[in-house]
């Protein structure tokens, strides 16, 4: 029996293993299969089918993995995120709506991604996460304009020195550190 068929198997691991070979194998056609994936029952298997879509990086996975982004563990969070990295661009305007989602996890999550996308446009949007409610989304705000290097980031970290939480205020003095080395800011 070929992997397609092993996907409907009783047993958890056969049909983790089905989706692990679904995505190694490059056929377009193996997509669908591991979208439906995404919805088993396991999340061992849901994971498993979200990183086999990130080595297919095709975009017909968008708006599923967007989904396990919003409802799934923190495991299949990861991974569906780790498989919209990977399809770069067309993920960008996905991600950026996430960081208006309710969840602080999801919201800290698409910051760190929509930061490693490395899009000058999301520099305005990473700044104006520097005032979230929640201390990690904050954080990663500012890990984030810290790695892009964007000179429009200086003002708005150095005013987010005065963050009361010290997680967050240890990520503006990093990010601002990275800044010095990048573009040669004066401390």
């Amino acid at each position: 029996m070929e992997p397609v068929g092993w996907l409907k198997d009783p047993e958890w691991y056969v049909r983790a293993d089905a989706a692990e070979e679904l995505g190694n194998s490059g056929d377009p056609r193996a997509v669908q299969r591991l979208i439906a994936a995404l919805n088993d029952a396991t999340w061992v298997v849901r994971r498993r089918a979200a990183e086999g879509l990130a080595k297919l990086g095709d975009a017909r996975a968008l708006e599923p993995l967007i989904r396990c982004v919003k409802e799934g563990n923190a495991d299949l969070r990861q991974a569906a995120l780790d498989a919209l990295l990977k399809l770069g661009k067309p993920a960008v305007e996905p991600l950026i709506a996430c960081l208006k989602d309710d969840d602080p996890f999801v919201r800290e999550r698409a910051v760190r991604a929509v930061a490693k996308l490395k899009e000058g446009h999301v520099v305005p949007l990473l700044i104006g996460c520097l005032k979230d409610a929640d201390f990690d989304v904050r954080a990663a705000a500012a890990d984030g304009l810290g790695d892009l290097g964007d000179a429009r980031a200086i003002q708005p970290l150095v005013a987010s020195l005065g963050e009361w939480h010290p997680t967050a205020t240890k990520s503006a003095i990093r990010a601002l550190g990275r800044l010095q080395k990048r573009i040669g800011v004066r401390s």
